[in-house]
C-alpha cells in the first residue's frame, strides 16, 4: 500500500509501506476512504522534536473496516467508521471517565497514544490503517449519510 511517510523535519514521501495486518485479538483494519491534514501533522513536518522516522502521518481518518480481530464486538467487515485521533484501551479508569489521552495501557512507558506520530502507531494518511482497541477507539458512520462534494449530507433530509 501507498502512505504519505515521515522520515525527518522537511522529509516527507510518498511511498510503499507494508500493508497493516491484526495484531491483537482487539485490533481493526480501516480502509482508508477519507483523511485530514491536521496541524500537529505540520508540526512534524516543520521540525517538532520525533524520535522515530518511517512511519505514516495522520490523525483523523474515516473508512471501512476489512478485518477485525475475533475479540471486537462493536465492528464487522464493511462497517464505515471514524477514527479518534488519540487511542485508549476503553477498559482502565482514565478510558472508562473518557480520558483517552491518558490511558493507563496505551501511554504506558510514555509511549505516544495517537495515531501517525510513531512507529507504533502508523497514522491514516495511507490507503490502510490498524486500529488497536477498535472498539473504544472507532465510532460508527451512521448509514444515512453520504459524501457529497467534499461534506457529509443526511440521505433523508439532504442537509
Amino acid at each position: 500500500m501507498r502512505a504519505i511517510v515521515y522520515h525527518g523535519p522537511s522529509d516527507i514521501r510518498h511511498e510503499a509501506v507494508p500493508d497493516p495486518s491484526l495484531c491483537a485479538p482487539d485490533d481493526a483494519v480501516v480502509r482508508v476512504t477519507r483523511t485530514a491534514i491536521c496541524g500537529s501533522d505540520l508540526h512534524v513536518v516543520h521540525g517538532l522534536p520525533i524520535p522515530d522516522r518511517g512511519f505514516a502521518l495522520g490523525h483523523e481518518f474515516v473508512g471501512v473496516v476489512e478485518d477485525v480481530g475475533p475479540g471486537v464486538r462493536r465492528f464487522r467487515k464493511g462497517n464505515r467508521v471514524l477514527a479518534s485521533c488519540t487511542t485508549g484501551c476503553g477498559r482502565c479508569v482514565p478510558c472508562r471517565r473518557g480520558l483517552f489521552n491518558a490511558c493507563e495501557t496505551t501511554t504506558a512507558g510514555g509511549a505516544a497514544n495517537l495515531f501517525g506520530f510513531s512507529c507504533g502507531l502508523p497514522g491514516g494518511q495511507a490507503e490502510a490503517v490498524r486500529v488497536p482497541y477498535a472498539d473504544a477507539n472507532l465510532l460508527a458512520v451512521p448509514t444515512d449519510l453520504e459524501g457529497c462534494g467534499g461534506r457529509l449530507r443526511h440521505r433523508a433530509s439532504g442537509v
